[in-house]
């Protein structure tokens, strides 16, 4: 099987971790773009916009203890 996290992201997930942890709020791994944003209601050629990022993920997503979410981070792995 595959690991979820390349090195650098385990440590960055890590870190993250702790800290949300100590404010009370909640840290979610590879979510995809399209769970965060969607096309407005009427724009044109709305399919096709979430052609663009349904396939797509960011690293992590820190969220409110209402799990809103206040922050994306994407690490640069290199």
């Amino acid at each position: 099987s595959r690991w979820m996290f390349t090195p650098h992201e385990k440590d960055g997930y890590n870190k993250i971790k702790e800290v949300t942890d100590e404010l009370g709020l909640t840290l979610f791994a590879k979510v995809r773009l399209y769970d965060l944003v969607e096309p407005k209601p009427g724009v044109q050629n709305a399919m096709g916009h979430v052609g663009k990022i349904q396939a797509k993920h960011c690293d992590f997503v820190v969220c409110s203890d209402k799990l809103v979410a206040k922050a994306v981070i994407e690490l640069d792995d290199a």
